[in-house]
């Protein structure tokens, strides 16, 4: 399975302006789950780089807790593109799994391509918002908060044509459901390493 990039353009413009339809073109492509694996990798790789790339223009943004000036943590290009795919894969995954149970239709894997081609639009915004921290920085902010309630209303979109809901509110708990998962995880996580670090 071979994809030119105006195809890849022009599906994306899709998605972008008719979410519902370029929901449903995707998931006709019936892309292979061996074939979802290296995409994941891409974007993940794609993206990382993007936000790499806007970090070292805004530079450091350092902390200020009282009296005491706590720096950023620095993250490995690939540990970061790993992350990055471990959450798409995640996430992915629990809207498949916690959707079914909803009543949902939508497989893992549909669900991943879904969020594969999430990423590919909003990758087009993190390249805009790149582009104007350069040219005209207070534009930045704008388009990253457009971007924000963009991918917001894709992913709902997304989400109630993977499961057949016919139902936004259905899909929207759904997604607050997932995103509370993640969030309780994620502090686990800063938790665990926070305790290492002091350990250490």
């Amino acid at each position: 399975m071979t994809f030119q990039p105006e195809q890849m353009l022009r599906l994306c413009w899709q998605g972008l302006t008719s979410p519902r339809e370029g929901a449903h073109a995707v998931l006709a492509l019936g892309v292979p789950r061996a074939a979802l694996w290296p995409l994941t990798g891409l974007i993940a790789v794609t993206v990382g780089v993007l936000m790499l790339l806007q970090g070292l223009i805004l530079g450091p943004a350092e902390v200020q807790l009282g009296d005491e000036t706590i720096q950023p943590i620095r993250v490995e290009p690939l540990i970061l593109a790993f992350v990055i795919y471990l959450f798409v894969i995640g996430y992915a995954w629990a809207l498949a799994t916690f959707g079914q149970r909803l009543g949902g239709t939508g497989t893992f894997e549909e669900s991943l391509a879904l969020m594969i081609f999430l990423q590919m639009i909003m990758i087009g915004f993190q390249l805009a918002e790149l582009v104007a921290l350069i040219i005209l920085p207070p534009l930045a902010g704008m388009i990253a908060i457009g971007g924000f309630f963009v991918g917001l209303w894709l992913n709902l979109q997304f989400v109630d044509v993977l499961h057949g809901f016919g139902s936004l509110m259905k899909s929207f708990l759904l997604m607050i459901a997932v995103s509370a998962a993640f969030a309780i995880a994620l502090m686990f996580l800063i938790t665990l390493i926070g305790g290492a670090r002091i350990a250490g």
